[in-house]
């Protein structure tokens, strides 16, 4: 028998919850222009586009040494196709005086095709926990991702 610690349920219903609160503020967000509001609420912050327009990616924000950064991973390309589907990721300073989003690592899979679709990214503390999603084969079959990844 399998048993979840309160913590593991915990953590369960954090992800979920921020899973529909990124849905709905990602929607409402401009494809090309990301804003955020810097700690001191003095004025927007605009950032540049991501170095390759990516729909469907999981994001998150975290503080690592007193700087706010956001992470983006994985996503759908503009083609839309099975093959558009990548696993790169990427990182801007927003406390930067001019920010730019740097490459990071790609996110690994344990299945052959790599990336995903509709994964969940999470920031805590100065780490981002990546969890599911979805990669779609030559085929069109849709193949749950069992993968869990920490970036830090």
């Amino acid at each position: 028998m399998f048993y979840l610690s309160s913590a593991r349920i915990y953590l369960s219903l954090v992800v979920l919850c921020l899973f529909f609160s990124t849905s709905a503020n990602a929607q409402a967000s401009e494809q090309s222009k990301v804003q955020t509001k810097p700690k001191d609420n003095s004025e927007t912050l605009k950032l540049p586009p991501l170095p390759q327009a990516s729909a469907n990616n999981a994001v998150a924000s975290v503080e690592i040494d007193n700087q706010q950064y956001l992470f983006s991973f994985m996503g759908l390309y503009s083609g839309k196709g099975y093959q558009d589907v990548h696993n790169k990721a990427w990182k801007i300073n927003v406390s930067a005086e001019k920010p730019e989003w740097k490459s990071i690592s790609p996110v690994p899979s344990t299945l052959d095709l790599k990336g995903r679709l509709a994964s969940i990214a999470v920031g805590i503390d100065d780490s981002v926990y990546l969890f599911g999603g979805y990669t779609v084969a030559a085929s069109h079959e849709e193949v749950s991702a069992p993968d869990v990844y920490r970036y830090h």
